[in-house]
C-alpha cells in the first residue's frame, strides 16, 4: 500500500529584476491550495541592491 501526503507549505527563493537596474532577492513561504478555484498564497521578504527591504505577498 502506497501512502501519499499532501504538502502543507514550501519555501521559494527568487530574483526580480527591474528595467532600471534594481534587483530584489526574494524569500517566500508558499501555502498550496487544494481547491483548483483558489490560488496558492505566498508571503515573505525581499531586499534590493540599494539596501531597501520589502514585504512581499501574492495571493
Amino acid at each position: 500500500m502506497s501512502r501519499t501526503t499532501m504538502a502543507t507549505n514550501a519555501v521559494g527563493r527568487g530574483i526580480l529584476r527591474g528595467d532600471k537596474g534594481t534587483i530584489i532577492s526574494l524569500t517566500l513561504e508558499i501555502k498550496p491550495s487544494y481547491n483548483p478555484a483558489i490560488d496558492p498564497s505566498d508571503f515573505g521578504e525581499g531586499a534590493d541592491n540599494n539596501g531597501l527591504i520589502y514585504q512581499i505577498q501574492f495571493g
